[in-house]
Formats: C-alpha cells, structure tokens, sequence
C-alpha cells in the first residue's frame, strides 16, 4: 500500500497544514503496525516461531543471512506461550479432566487426568494457522515413549498485541489430536548434530 500527498511547489501549504497531514501519515502507519502484529495469518506463509527456528539454528552453525532477524521477542513468545497452556488447561478441564502444568520441568506441558486415564499433553500456541509447530528431540522422545497416553493441543491465530507491557495474547482456536502419534514422514529436521570423527590434520595457525 502507498500514500502520500501532493504539494506544488508554487503553492506550499502553510506550517501547520504541514503539522496535521504528517500527524495523520503517523497514524496511518501506527494502524498498519498494529495490524501488522496481530494474527492475519497467511496461508503458506511461516509460522513466526517456525521462521525464528531456522535463524537461531542458522546461527549457530555460523550462517550469516542479511535481513535474518527473531520475528518474536521472548516476551512475546512468553505471552502466546501462557495464553495458549491456559486455553488448553481450560478446554482439558471441561473435559473432566484434573490437569497440572509441568512445563517447567518435564518433556510436556500438562499432566491430564480422568479416573484412570493419564496424558502426556504437548501444547502448541501460535498466531499462524497452526500447519505446523516447532518440536524438540525430547518431545519426540516422548511421544514415542509414552504413545497411545499422548495428546497434542494446538491453539492457532492468536492475537498478539504489541503496543501493551508486556504483550498480550488473546483469542485463538483450539484443537487437538489423540491419541497423538508423530510419524517420522511429518518431520523435517531444520539443523543436525555431527559428531566429527576425523577431519584431517590439526595445523597451527600464525596469530
């Protein structure tokens, strides 16, 4: 999108109409910024968290890319993250479920249980479209582990409002999948671990 206004230079408006049309180009771009951080999400596009993902790992292989900058600061992804665990917590609960959150310390998020049943709950929060999430090796692990007690709680197209301290997540859809089993097809890996074996010979180095 483009704006702008026309002066000619013959007749240049006063001081103060100067004042009133750059107060109201500010406001413009201020709406498209807020607009910009909500949850718009465009089919295809990737996921913040996703796209941040691949920098990180791109950066501590030592692949330096212009204009490669986090889409996400940590307090936003803190408040999509909080957000999201509350709306699963709340949706479990309805559920009947008695639900603890050990997000903190353990490979899952939330430990959901009804009678006898016990689940290992991964919660994923996103302002995308939710076609994919980000995983570790030890949620995979996990899963494995402790399939067919598995669910998965994705929350998609939260609102991210920036212009708050701190930011704020609201809104959101929630879906799950269970028993949620990760088939090795649906993952692609964005960075490896290599274990060097034997890479020639060591040469001392002038400093």
């Amino acid at each position: 999108m483009v704006a702008a206004f026309e002066y000619r230079i013959d007749t240049l408006p006063t001081e103060e109409v100067f004042k009133t049309d750059l107060l109201f180009m500010a406001s413009v771009l201020q709406e498209l910024h807020v607009a910009e951080s909500g949850s718009e999400a465009v089919p295809g596009e990737l996921a913040p968290e996703i796209s941040d993902a691949i920098s990180v790992a791109d950066r501590v292989a030592g692949r330096r890319r212009a204009g490669q900058g986090m889409r996400l600061s940590h307090a936003e992804r803190a408040a999509i993250e909080d957000h999201s665990v509350a709306l699963a917590r709340g949706h479990l609960e309805a559920k009947g479920y008695s639900v603890r959150d050990f997000g903190a310390t353990e490979s899952y998020d939330l430990d959901a249980r009804r009678r006898s049943e016990r689940l290992y709950v991964e919660v994923k929060g996103t302002t995308s479209l939710g076609e994919e999430v980000i995983l570790t090796k030890n949620e995979v692990d996990l899963n494995d582990e402790k399939y067919p007690n598995t669910m998965l709680i994705i929350v998609s197209g939260i609102h991210l409002d920036r212009t708050t301290i701190p930011p704020n997540a609201s809104g959101g859809s929630v879906r799950e999948a269970h028993p949620w089993r990760i088939a090795a097809t649906d993952l692609t890996p964005i960075s490896f671990r290599y274990r060097v074996n034997q890479v020639g010979v060591d040469t001392p180095q002038d400093r």
